[in-house]
């Protein structure tokens, strides 16, 4: 994340190339970039271990996050192009989109708005602010993949966790624009971009989420701090802010805080909305039309790895994405199948 106090025009800010490194890597790059090695391991191995799947679809959102800092060290002239165009359009100005709103109306800029708050979390400022965030968005990302996967079918669940990460952090910059304009006024001046705010959302949503369960730990900063996970969020908050007292970072760092709370109240209804637009656009891609297929219908099941199972009837039971629970007439157990092993009679 970065910002710039009394910034009011995009072209000027963070000309990337003009401040590049000079000629050599600060050394806290190697440690974090080490800390974040094994953040990342450590969360793929409870992944595998713990909660039995691969998280892939976090490693994808993460691709797409991170991989402006990837193509800044590429030294080829399109994809330095290209990076310069995505600072330009994922930094995160409040007054320069207000205005432009005034201007042209709020439908004419709606698109241009949109594009900001997507490009901008995966806009950063600098290589440390990138790796520094790398290995708790993965792990914090991870969860989020393995409660997607309750709602979405093994399928569906990448590019569901995808989608939803990159919703998720469009989302908190919206809020922080919002914010800036009406409550956060301080900010209204200032430039913001990078992953922090999705990852303050992550957060309070996940600690949201585990106290709603009955999950009671400690959080400790420093070694001495000690504080409840439900509002380690805050005190992280609280802390950054007594380090950088910026307006724009404390915006941006509420707004996730806020867009994470909402997500842990209304987390089912997302996760299912999430599963079933990642499996629509699976069926449009496929050029599948969706079936009529739901809990009660009579079905035959047909091209079953299981042999004896094709042909027979049963009633569907379940219906989780593309996989169909189905109660068997002739035994009474239920089998799992895929929508193309269905017929609906």
């Amino acid at each position: 994340m970065v910002h710039v106090p009394g910034f009011s025009g995009r072209s000027a800010y963070r000309p990337r190339h003009q401040q590049r490194r000079a000629g050599f890597v600060d050394p806290w790059v190697f440690y974090f970039a080490h800390q974040a090695y094994k953040s990342v391991n450590a969360a793929w191995a409870q992944c595998v271990h713990a909660y039995g799947f691969e998280p892939y679809g976090t490693a994808f959102a993460l691709t797409i996050i991170f991989a402006e800092r990837v193509m800044d060290w590429v030294p080829v002239r399109e994809l330095i192009a290209l990076v310069e165009r995505a600072n330009e359009t994922g930094t995160l100005c409040p007054s320069v989109l207000a205005r432009h709103v005034t201007r042209y109306g709020i439908g004419a800029s709606a698109s241009m708005i949109a594009k900001t708050c997507f490009a901008a979390t995966c806009v950063h400022a600098t290589d440390m602010h990138a790796i520094y965030n790398l290995g708790s968005l993965f792990l914090k990302t991870s969860e989020l993949e393995k409660r997607i996967r309750a709602s979405a079918s093994r399928a569906t669940a990448v590019p569901a966790t995808v989608g939803f990460v990159l919703a998720l952090g469009a989302l908190t910059n919206a809020v922080a624009i919002l914010s800036a304009c009406t409550i956060m006024t301080d900010a209204y001046h200032s430039c913001v971009s990078g992953s922090t705010g999705l990852l303050f959302a992550l957060k309070t949503y996940r600690a949201r989420v585990d106290y709603r369960d009955g999950v009671r730990s400690r959080v400790s900063f420093f070694g001495f701090i000690d504080v409840s996970a439900h509002y380690a969020a805050l005190v992280e908050i609280a802390i950054l802010y007594m380090l950088d007292h910026s307006p724009a970072s404390m915006n941006l760092y509420l707004s996730g805080c806020f867009v994470g709370l909402v997500l842990a109240h209304f987390e089912r209804p997302a996760m299912n909305f999430a599963a079933a637009l990642a499996s629509g656009v699976a069926r449009l891609a496929s050029g599948v039309a969706p079936s009529s297929i739901r809990v009660g219908s009579r079905v035959v099941l047909r091209d079953m790895r299981q042999g004896s199972l094709n042909g027979q009837w049963g009633v569907v039971v379940s219906v989780r994405g593309d996989e169909i629970g189905v109660n068997l007439d002739v035994d009474a157990r239920t089998v799992t199948a895929l929508r193309a092993n269905v017929i609906v009679v």
